[in-house]
């Protein structure tokens, strides 16, 4: 599996982020899916990013099927296989007591942190590197990271057209 996300405009007001996923068996993508970030979630790239996840393990086959996913966002694989756990034996805090300061996203991460803890004797999450060269990226793994990101980037770019189109009428 391929994740990732996008985010026109992060960090600013006015913001549009969206993620896509893709599956692929033996070098082949078989499927793909994007989506907007709902406007009532946080429109930044860390989110999209985990919400590429949460459809990522929503999509997981039958056990005992080994499963690898990769991603180019090393925040997203350190908050589920990382740091999530931690935060888990912390009671949801990033150091023991509660002390810190307070985690973003926990209302998406904890879930991804739960299912990880559940299956990770069967997932690989791993790290790829974003926006390979042009010879690079017509080779697997890094043609499925490209697939995901043109998919994020494009869906992204749906959401901010709507929104504008929305803001002229």
């Amino acid at each position: 599996m391929f994740v990732d996300g996008a985010c026109l405009g992060n960090g600013k007001e006015g913001a549009r982020a969206a993620w896509a996923w893709a599956s692929a068996t033996d070098q082949v993508v078989t499927e793909t899916h994007a989506e907007a970030v709902p406007t009532d979630q946080p429109q930044t790239n860390q989110y999209a990013e985990l919400a590429a996840f949460a459809y990522a393990f929503q999509r997981l086959p039958a056990s005992p099927t080994r499963v690898r996913i990769y991603s180019d966002s090393a925040y997203a694989i350190q908050c589920i296989s990382v740091w999530g756990p931690t935060w888990k034996t912390n009671g949801w805090a990033r150091k023991a007591g509660g002390r810190g300061k307070p985690l973003e996203h926990i209302h998406i991460i904890q879930p991804l942190v739960e299912t990880y803890l559940k299956e990770r004797e069967r997932l690989e999450l791993v790290h790829i590197a974003a926006h390979p060269k042009a010879a690079e990226g017509r080779r697997y793994p890094a043609s499925g990271n490209v697939l995901v990101d043109r998919l994020a980037q494009a869906q992204a770019q749906a959401q901010a057209q709507a929104q504008a189109q929305t803001n002229t009428t």
